[in-house]
């Protein structure tokens, strides 16, 4: 895999990415409740990937391509709002809306990671996901990895999270670990997991 050097050769490589991912999706099935590749569109060194765990299906959207602006940051959804008020509160709105990346653990969206791991080829799919997802943090790649939620965390670490906040690496990557922000995560976890990016990034309130 040859490292991009432009903005333009990099998005070549997501295209691929995006037509592997929805030829497998062909193939294999999985995706019927649509599926989600990125949040917004890539960035080439970006400060922050965000990686969830999984898209939660209520769309039914199938990505063929990447949206054109962070869709976080103009969600109506309750996790949206969460997150860019974090991110205000942090002095790094303008880090989320500009220098932000988004992925997840597993492209086929679904109501519930736990439950659509039971279905058949769910494994196989995750696998694939991953897989992808590494290839994208070695395409762009981003000054941090911030985690929401335990399966995102504990798939690219390998092992689960025991403090509240946690730092880790992910080939050679800082990783912050916050829990879900629909799931139980504190404001206060919340916050501290964005200071902790903000320390990573070297950003500037």
């Amino acid at each position: 895999m040859n490292e991009p050097k432009t903005q333009a050769s990099l998005e070549v490589e997501i295209r691929r990415i995006y037509h592997e991912a929805n030829r497998y999706a062909d193939e294999h099935g999985g995706v019927e409740h649509g599926m989600n590749i990125l949040y917004g569109p890539p960035i080439l060194n970006p400060a922050v990937m965000i990686v969830s765990a999984q898209g939660g299906g209520a769309d039914r959207n199938r990505q063929r391509t990447w949206p054109a602006k962070l869709e976080y940051s103009a969600s109506g959804y309750p996790f949206g709002r969460r997150l860019v008020s974090d991110f205000e509160e942090a002095g790094l709105e303008d880090a989320l809306e500009n220098r932000t990346v988004a992925t997840n653990i597993a492209f086929p969206q679904s109501p519930g990671l736990d439950d659509w791991l039971r279905k058949p080829g769910s494994e196989a799919w995750l696998e694939k996901s991953l897989a992808w997802v590494e290839e994208l943090v070695q395409l762009m790649p981003p000054r941090v990895i911030l985690t929401y939620g335990r399966h995102a965390f504990r798939h690219l670490v390998g092992h689960r999270k025991v403090d509240r906040v946690e730092r880790a690496e992910w080939w050679g990557f800082p990783v912050v670990g916050c829990g879900h922000l629909m799931q139980g995560a504190t404001k206060a976890e919340r916050l501290d997991a964005v200071r902790l990016v903000r320390q990573e990034t070297g950003l500037v309130a």
